[in-house]
């Protein structure tokens, strides 16, 4: 699909941004597309022990085909590759280019949507797409990017009182805050259909929280995007070269929490 969206517009037979492509993102979309496609960066075992899961097979796939995806100049913008002509490409040009019916597909965090208010041509929501028929759920990450955390100072003598006070504000904002704003704002002045807002729903249903991939233990999480970058596919090599400093990373962490 991306593939039908992608021409040369202009026709000065040169991939400039004039012309229509098929996928905007960012190096970073990589570690989406992996969570996407069911590969968990890290989870839990059977005693409660955080595992680094990542290396793997599926891995291994997913990885080389969406960096080749990624890397086709001619049907995808990834933002690095336009800071020389915009400091901020997703704003200065990708957004553009899709309200103008330019680009098919844009990978972005769903706020982006609100923005979308004034665009002629109804547009759509997807969930990230899964490795292949076979896998049950559509699965999305949290965007460490955007992921907001509360530090509680090591002076604080009263723990066990935050923690309560902690749980029971997460509590409200799950059963009360949080459906509020996506009835009243996302659904309500975002989306243009029901399948959208269907769709949200199911992002948000599907919605995993990866440790490795938000503490980013030994670059295990950036890996991927210097792949991108780099254009290499070859995962198990890049792995094992920071393996080491990411079990390491990893154990230091899990001390400091005990």
């Amino acid at each position: 699909m991306s593939m039908a969206g992608a021409r040369d517009t202009n026709g000065n037979q040169t991939v400039d941004t004039s012309d229509s492509f098929g996928f905007a993102g960012e190096i970073d979309s990589t570690g989406y597309f992996m969570s996407g496609c069911g590969i968990r960066f890290s989870e839990k075992d059977n005693n409660g022990d955080v595992k680094i899961t990542i290396n793997n097979e599926r891995a291994m796939d997913v990885s080389e085909k969406f960096i080749e995806y990624m890397n086709k100049r001619d049907l995808t913008m990834l933002a690095q590759y336009y800071v020389s002509e915009n400091s901020d490409p997703h704003g200065g040009i990708f957004m553009p280019k899709l309200m103008n019916n330019e680009l098919m597909f844009y990978s972005q965090q769903l706020l982006v949507s609100l923005n979308l208010r004034e665009m002629n041509s109804d547009f759509g929501i997807l969930p990230l797409p899964k490795y292949d028929k076979a896998q049950e759920n559509y699965i999305s990450v949290a965007n460490t990017w955007f992921s907001d955390h509360l530090v509680i100072p090591a002076t604080n003598d009263n723990l066990e009182m935050t923690g309560n006070v902690i749980e029971a504000m997460g509590y409200g904002a799950q059963h009360y805050i949080t459906p509020a704003f996506i009835d009243n704002t996302v659904l309500s002045k975002a989306v243009r259909d029901d399948d959208s807002a269907d769709m949200v729903r199911l992002i948000l249903d599907t919605q995993i929280f990866d440790l490795a991939y938000m503490f980013n233990w030994g670059s295990v999480r950036t890996v991927f995007s210097v792949m991108c970058n780099n254009n290499q596919t070859n995962f198990a090599s890049q792995y094992a070269a920071i393996e080491g400093n990411v079990q390491s990373a990893l154990a230091k962490t899990l001390e400091e929490m005990k």
